[in-house]
């Protein structure tokens, strides 16, 4: 489709033409110079602009205008036809311009470095020819961007008229609800664009245009829906905002905290198993001892062993919490254990090589070390030495020992050795 433009005046043109007095060139400016009318079409507008001119000549730009073209323009390809005498005689700048062919049109084309800087959404791009002849108007005959044809239209200034409704407004269990646009334009909808605030969700292009949202208990708050409406001459039709509230009761907190035994007294084990409601959120499980973290499980089953000794004697109070996706976290009420293991008393013995075992393993002491043991003997009951003699320490020369001969020690030596730490042995060893 050719669409013929008619001249007119142009602001722009007119500081051009101001500017160019100032610059001592007035006789070069002529009143013949127009800007065109710009053409628009699947969100981009093409526009022709003289940039300078003067009494045999002007400069001048064939913009490309990126209004809501889908994709970033990489190529574009524009055949026009200038009005009266003008004519291109060079290849321009920013676009190659060939021409013109036998019916007087010329096209032109996109350099090839632009697919690597390509025209955004939002951007101008002027392609700069310099011509002979007054610029007097032109005609669009035909635009490609990236490949594909653009069908044009002149200025639109009416907008499209675009409403939207919700298949609801509460929300309570998750599921979805269904956003639907009507729109309509006296040029014709080429596309509708769906947003939660200034979210893009999708794009429609075939009527009816609707939208379906999922919505769990992550999103929950206050979503305000609006839908886009775009014609062929790149025009933006905005609904008013939908409202939608959504307030889904969560999974959480786990429904039951289970423990093996609340009363241990003995060396062994217990487990904490948290059970959570079906379909949950949940990214992990961690199970406290008061505020200590035991573990953190992000699989079922959820389910976590402490081992429990004397040591642990006391109270414990545990706990589960569950954290979901959105970092939202919920805790079970306390389930307390109580730890009540009695201390094995330990049995001492010297060995045949005269050491000291505890339990019958060798139990490493140093000199100073059986002074608690003073008047100790075996009990009556005792398997191998019953009401034995007493374990007790001696310093200094034992004058019976090793038949009377004594051992020739001194208090000195022993206390010398008791300080480097020497071990002990039993009297006359």
């Amino acid at each position: 489709m050719t669409r013929r433009l008619l001249p007119r005046l142009s602001l722009a043109l007119g500081l051009t033409l101001v500017l160019a007095a100032c610059s001592g060139h007035p006789e070069d400016s002529t009143d013949e110079s127009v800007a065109a009318v710009a053409v628009s079409g699947g969100g981009v507008t093409v526009d022709m602009v003289a940039t300078n001119v003067w009494t045999t000549g002007f400069t001048g730009s064939v913009r490309i205008i990126d209004n809501a073209f889908p994709n970033p323009i990489t190529t574009f390809q524009i055949v026009f036809k200038l009005a009266g005498s003008a004519a291109i005689p060079g290849s321009g700048w920013n676009g190659t311009f060939i021409g013109p062919d036998p019916s007087g049109n010329y096209t032109v084309i996109s350099p090839d470095w632009l697919q690597f800087n390509p025209i955004q959404r939002g951007q101008t791009w002027d392609a700069g020819f310099k011509a002979n002849g007054a610029f007097s108007g032109f005609t669009i005959v035909s635009v490609k961007i990236n490949g594909q044809t653009i069908p044009i239209f002149g200025d639109d200034p009416i907008p499209p008229v675009v409403s939207l409704m919700s298949s609801a407004t509460t929300v309570t269990a998750a599921g979805s609800i269904t956003l639907t646009a009507n729109a309509t334009d006296n040029v014709g909808i080429v596309r509708v664009e769906f947003y939660d605030g200034t979210t893009l969700l999708a794009t429609d292009t075939t009527s009816p245009y609707t939208q379906a949202v999922a919505l769990t208990a992550a999103n929950n708050g206050t979503h305000s829906y609006t839908a886009r409406a775009f014609d062929a001459a790149g025009t933006v039709g905005i609904s008013a905002p939908v409202t939608v509230t959504v307030n889904i009761a969560g999974c959480m907190p786990p429904i039951v905290l289970l423990t093996s035994a609340t009363s241990v007294v003995a060396p062994g084990s217990i487990t904490l198993t948290a059970g959570l409601c079906p379909g949950p959120d949940v990214v992990r499980v961690e199970f406290l001892d008061g505020t200590r973290l035991l573990a953190s499980l992000t699989a079922p089953p959820f389910t976590v062993t402490i081992a429990l000794t004397a040591a642990d004697n006391g109270t414990h109070c545990h706990t589960a919490r569950a954290v979901d996706a959105a970092g939202n976290s919920a805790t079970t009420s306390p389930l307390c254990v109580t730890v009540n293991i009695p201390s094995t008393a330990a049995v001492f013995r010297v060995n045949p090589q005269g050491r000291i075992t505890r339990n019958g393993t060798v139990f490493p002491v140093h000199c100073g070390s059986w002074f608690g043991l003073d008047g100790r003997h075996e009990p009556s009951n005792d398997p191998t030495n019953p009401s034995g003699a007493p374990m007790e320490l001696y310093m200094g020369n034992t004058f019976w020992a090793n038949g009377g001969a004594g051992t020739g020690r001194t208090v000195a030596q022993d206390m010398a050795e008791m300080r480097a730490g020497y071990r002990c042995h039993p009297a006359g060893s």
